[in-house]
């Protein structure tokens, strides 16, 4: 599991601008074979601005499925 926020305040010459940053991401791994692993996530990203409406959300999931080829020992 991973849990991000960040703050940040920008000023410049003709106002102010605080943003907040929120991140969630739950994952898990399964190596359900000797090579073979199965992992997936979810991540929900939301970003606000206190001074306007201009607030953004991601919801992404991810599933990947990796075969990890098996060492070849060579001898002399």
């Amino acid at each position: 599991m991973r849990l991000s926020y960040y703050q940040s305040e920008t000023t410049n010459g003709i106002g102010s601008r605080d943003r907040n940053y929120y991140q969630v991401e739950p994952r898990f791994n399964w190596r359900f074979r000797e090579f073979w692993t199965f992992s997936g996530s979810y991540r929900y990203t939301k970003q606000t601005y206190d001074a306007s409406n201009d607030d953004a959300v991601q919801n992404a999931a991810y599933l990947t499925l990796r075969y990890d080829w098996p060492r070849i020992a060579v001898s002399r």
